[in-house]
């Protein structure tokens, strides 16, 4: 869970530091082309100034002249000059109103990178924890259809006249799926309640497997020899030892997941009036 949240908000600032780099650079670049926009404006503005000047001067000087047909070409020309000074006015106003708008395209440009950043990151959020949900619930749904391998029961016979003694567990599948490739191992012995020492699960052979439907069970079975059964039971009973069984059986999921239930189950002097009893034992039951 942690470690999704983390890649979740490093995906987020990552996200967040781009954004934050783009709009810097594009700021950057704007206020680049403003600058020169600006110096360019300036330089056209003193142009103008000077054709202004230039075209004043012309004029006055025209009026000081007195032969009449110098006066008249001059007057012309300082007409002229004002035209072309007048057209060179409106021509800068017109590059005014363009850098006006250029600017605001400009910044609508920033604005509209900015919101497509956001955009994208809220898209990715969004298909984040879309897949997110959908890993859940698939989880969700494998949980609920697996197959669960549980001990249903453990029972415990005595036959003195060979004697042995009988200790079974029997798996049921819990699930609602089968149980593929299903194979068990199991051994039985004599040790004190509770253990003193852990004792090692038998590897399993996986040369013989079986599949275990829904409600279905597979059994496990083993024998301790003895001479004199009656006095094991007696030495069990009054928990000087205790008689157990222990096993794991390995199965496969309908997912394809592999799953273990490990089992260790012992007889260390519970009776009822049904018989002998046998009882998990503290450690040596665990299931995947």
């Amino acid at each position: 869970m942690l470690g999704g949240n983390w890649g979740r908000y490093g995906a987020i600032a990552l996200a967040a530091l781009a954004a934050i780099g783009l709009l810097t650079f594009s700021y950057s670049q704007y206020r680049e082309a403003a600058a020169v926009q600006s110096l360019i404006e300036r330089q056209a503005s003193n142009q103008t100034q000077i054709e202004g000047e230039a075209a004043r001067r012309e004029g006055q000087r025209c009026t000081e002249i007195i032969p009449t047909t110098e006066r008249i070409d001059c007057e012309y020309r300082a007409k002229e000059g004002g035209k072309a000074s007048r057209r060179a006015i409106r021509d800068l106003e017109a590059q005014k109103v363009m850098a006006l708008w250029t600017r605001y395209m400009g910044l609508a440009a920033i604005i509209g990178t900015a919101v497509g950043v956001i955009g994208i990151g809220l898209v990715f959020v969004t298909f984040y924890e879309a897949r997110k949900a959908n890993r859940i619930a698939r989880e969700s749904n494998e949980r609920q259809l697996r197959a669960y391998l549980a001990v249903d029961d453990a029972s415990i016979g005595l036959h003195p006249e060979e004697g042995e003694i009988v200790l079974q567990i029997r798996l049921k599948n819990c699930g609602q799926t089968p149980a593929y490739k299903a194979c068990i191992m199991g051994e039985s012995y004599v040790a004190p309640y509770p253990l003193k020492e852990e004792r090692p699960f038998l590897p399993v052979d996986e040369g013989w497997t079986t599949t275990i439907g829904p409600g279905l069970e597979l059994g496990c079975a083993k024998r301790i020899f003895t001479d004199d059964v009656a006095y094991a039971v007696e030495e069990a009973k009054a928990r000087r030892s205790a008689l157990y069984i222990q096993g794991v059986c390995q199965y496969e999921d309908a997912f394809g997941e592999k799953r273990e239930t490990y089992f260790r189950y012992a007889f260390a002097g519970i009776a009822s009036e049904h018989g002998l009893l046998m009882q998990p034992a503290p450690t040596g039951n665990s299931a995947t």
